[in-house]
């Protein structure tokens, strides 16, 4: 960033900088990227409760691997979700940090086998 009075300014500190790059590996997929542990460092954790005392107390607990193509949830967002069962015919509520609560609305009601309107 410059910052100057006036455009002639401007316009002769950005003449002098110069901007240099560094030589890095292309990386690209999860798998290379653990290869050259290369990774984005985290250094913000939201922790409450026993996550395994938790999971050791769910119904149901689904696992796997899930793959995309593109990165870009890379830096869309961080995703939560909290599943709230209510009384009323097996509904759910779901809290969730998506962009498009539609196809998460969908997804759960496909793994779960609720009916949609009951999510």
């Amino acid at each position: 960033m410059i910052l100057a009075n006036n455009t002639r300014q401007a316009l002769d500190a950005a003449r002098k900088v110069l901007v240099t790059y560094e030589e890095l590996p292309a990386i690209f997929t999860i798998e290379e990227a653990v290869e050259n542990q290369s990774f984005f460092e985290h250094y913000r954790y939201i922790k409450k409760g026993n996550v395994d005392e938790a999971f050791a107390k769910c119904d149901h607990v689904f696992e796997g691997t899930a793959r995309m193509g593109g990165q870009e949830h890379f830096y869309l967002e961080t995703n939560v979700a909290l599943a709230i069962p209510k009384p009323e015919d097996g509904e759910l509520e779901i809290w969730s940090s998506t962009q498009n609560p539609t196809e998460t609305q969908a997804y759960v009601a496909q793994v779960t086998g609720v009916q949609n309107n009951k999510i």
